[in-house]
């Protein structure tokens, strides 16, 4: 009896991991769905329309409605991080807008952060 009990405990107990698990999974993917939907349709979109500047690379500063700050300096770890999250938006999304701005980040980057001085 005393093993049944036990068996019984245990399957309940499994059955409410297996529910619970269930939820937790539902949440992950509806958490997932909403990042992916305000990377596509908000973060990605703003950075691309409002941070390439006309004369070379990607404004160092853009106020909260996209305006670029006047003045503001262009360095290596804004230019790294915006040629990573582009070629990391490409790589997942495969939109050749993003795969534009990479390669325009990159050579951007290559062009005015690396001393080509060096032996």
């Amino acid at each position: 009896m005393k093993n049944l009990i036990l068996l019984f405990t245990c399957l309940f107990l499994a059955t409410s991991c297996a529910t619970k698990m269930s939820q937790e999974d539902k949440i992950a993917a509806q958490l997932k769905q909403e990042i992916v939907q305000d990377l596509t349709e908000n973060i990605l979109p703003f950075w691309a329309k409002h941070s390439p500047d006309p004369k070379g690379g990607f404004y160092g500063t853009l106020n909260f409605d996209g305006t670029p700050l006047a003045g503001a300096s262009k360095g290596g770890i804004l230019n790294a991080r915006i040629l990573w999250t582009f070629s990391t938006a490409y790589r997942i999304l495969k939109d050749e807008r993003y795969l534009t701005l990479a390669n325009r980040a990159q050579r951007y980057f290559i062009d005015h952060f690396i001393d080509n001085a060096l032996p």
